[in-house]
C-alpha cells in the first residue's frame, strides 16, 4: 500500500509561520491545532504557498485568531485572497503591519512574495 503525502505543510522561515499546500476540511483542525500550539506568542502567517483554502479552513484561522489575537497573515495566495474577499473575513486577519514591524505594501498590504520556495 502506497502511503499518502502530506498536503499541507507548516513550517517557521525567518521567524514567520508559513504554510504551503492544500489547507481544507481534510487538514483543517491540524492546521488550528499546530497554530493554536503558539499560544499567544505573536507571530506572522505566511499563506503564499496555499493551492487550495476552503471554509473549513477559514474556520480553523479565525479560531486561532480569536485565541490570539496577535496573529496576522502577512502573505496569501489567489485562492486564500478569493475566501476572505468573499467572506469579508480579510480586515479581521491581515495586517497593516506586521508583528516584526515591517510595512507591507499599501497597494496589497496582506500578499507578496513567497519566503519559500
Amino acid at each position: 500500500m502506497r502511503e499518502k503525502l502530506p498536503r499541507v505543510s507548516v513550517g517557521f522561515v525567518d521567524g514567520c509561520v508559513v504554510v504551503r499546500g492544500e489547507c481544507d476540511i481534510a487538514n483543517a483542525e491540524d492546521l488550528a491545532g499546530w497554530l493554536m500550539a503558539l499560544r499567544r506568542i505573536p507571530f506572522d502567517l505566511d499563506l503564499s504557498g496555499v493551492t487550495f483554502f476552503d471554509c473549513c479552513a477559514l474556520e480553523a484561522l479565525l479560531c486561532v485568531a480569536r485565541s490570539n489575537p496577535t496573529m496576522r497573515i502577512v502573505q496569501s495566495s489567489p485562492a486564500v485572497d478569493r475566501v476572505l474577499a468573499i467572506t469579508g473575513a480579510a480586515a479581521s486577519l491581515t495586517a497593516t503591519t506586521t508583528v516584526r514591524g515591517r510595512y507591507p505594501r499599501p497597494d496589497r498590504p496582506w500578499r507578496g512574495r513567497a519566503l519559500i520556495g
